[in-house]
Order: C-alpha cells, then structure tokens, then sequence
C-alpha cells in the first residue's frame, strides 16, 4: 500500500507540473528558433547549438560571490529561463519558467583533465522539451587553478547578446553585489510582434518610428556592441580589481 501511496503521488504531481507548464502564458517562436527547433526535435544528441566557454580565474576571484552572481543572473534575466512546449495544435511555443533557484555544481580535479572533461561531459545536448534550464554553469578547481564552465543553448541567446550583456553588463555587476534591473520585455514578446508583422503592422511601426525618431538615440545601435568573448574576459576589469581570464 505505501509503495502505491507513493507512486501515486509521484503520478499527481507529474500531472499537476505539466498543468502548470501548459497554464503558463506562452508566445510564438522566432522565424530563426523555429529552424534551430526542428534541427533539434530531428537531432535529439546533437551538441551543434551548444555555446559553451570554459574561463580560468584568477586568484582573487571570489568563488562564492560568482556563484551568488551566476544565481542572481539567471533569475534575473529571463532569457536564460526560457523552456519550450508543444500546444494542443502540435505548435511549439516558448515560455518563461518560473524564476527559482540556480544550481551551479563544483567539482574537483586534476589540471590534464580539464579540457578533455569540457569537451565530453559538460558540453551535452539539452532537453528543450524538459525541465532543466537551457543554461548550465560550472566551476572546476584544480592543482593549477580555477575554471568557470558555461554552456547554453543557442535558441535562447546568440554569442553577441551573450557577450554584451550577459558578460559585460551583468557579471560584473552581479559579483559586486549590485541589482539587476529586470526587463518585461524580451525574446518571447518580439516574437509576438514578428508574428504580427506584415504590411499593416509595418506601415504603423514607421509611422511611429518617424513620429519618434527625435527621441531615438543614435547610441542605442547595436552594431559596435559586438566583442568577442576573449576580449570580455581577458580585458575587462571588474571595478573592485577582479579580473577574470580567459584560456588562450
């Protein structure tokens, strides 16, 4: 009896979490999810949409205040809990789960194994129909240093948005502790607009584009935020002199 109790139990709360995952509010894919969605669903162990980084760290570096960061900015940052369904017309949508803890796993070591462990064992295929984030953090200390391995999965962010704002806009200021602004608005909610675009959608977006084009500033092009991530990592200081390194 206590071992039916139990799995019936286990049964109701997998039913009630696919209610709560189907309740979610949800929205369309982008034109350019939508492909790398298909890849995937046809290629289930495929690693191909995986941006992984693997950093060493310097010294100073204060491992508990970059696990509080790394938590702090996956909650904070919606993109990084974006989770995928399939609704009742066989159409995937993409939601925001809701925003809990972050577990980042910490393991030790020897120095030879590092990269051979990056390459085979952390880099692994994401579930995108699942439950587990589309983002993983890990930091290996070994007898030659400390590394920070992150992966995550390309149709939640692209390498540029990754670079510009998770690397230079957020790490810096989640380490020293400071709050990160949240944003409603994001992936999800333009790629409601990209399925509302066409040409009315079109003629009303320039007439309000020229309407406000005073109140446009010209410093809000995107095109100089391109960096790469060795130039993030190498030469960016943090303010208070923490420096994180890349492996060349």
């Amino acid at each position: 009896i206590l071992i039916l109790l139990t799995n019936m139990n286990l049964y109701l709360q997998m039913i009630l979490h696919i209610w709560i995952k189907t309740e979610m509010k949800n929205y369309p894919l982008l034109q350019t999810q939508v492909g790398i969605f298909v890849e995937c669903m046809k290629y289930p162990e495929s690693t191909q949409y995986n941006l992984p980084s693997i950093t060493m760290l310097t010294d100073d570096v204060d491992i508990e205040r970059l696990e509080r960061a790394l938590c702090n900015i996956y909650i904070k940052r919606r993109e990084l809990r974006l989770s995928f369904i399939i609704d009742k017309n066989g159409n995937p949508r993409q939601q925001v789960s809701e925003a809990k803890e972050f577990f980042v796993r910490k393991c030790k070591m020897r120095e030879a194994e590092v990269e051979e462990y990056a390459q085979t064992l952390f880099v692994r295929p994401f579930d995108l129909l699942g439950d587990e984030p589309l983002f993983r953090a890990e930091i290996v200390e070994t007898e030659g240093g400390r590394y920070l391995l992150m992966d995550y999965h390309h149709i939640i962010m692209d390498g540029t948005s990754s670079e510009y704002f998770f690397l230079r806009r957020d790490m810096s200021a989640a380490y020293l502790g400071e709050e990160l602004e949240e944003s409603d608005y994001g992936m999800p909610e333009y790629a409601e607009e990209e399925k509302l675009s066409g040409p009315a959608f079109d003629r009303d977006r320039s007439y309000y584009i020229e309407k406000f084009s005073d109140a446009i500033k010209d410093d809000l092009n995107t095109s100089n935020m391109v960096t790469l991530v060795y130039d993030v990592l190498k030469d960016d200081n943090l303010s208070d002199g923490t420096k994180l390194a890349l492996i060349e």
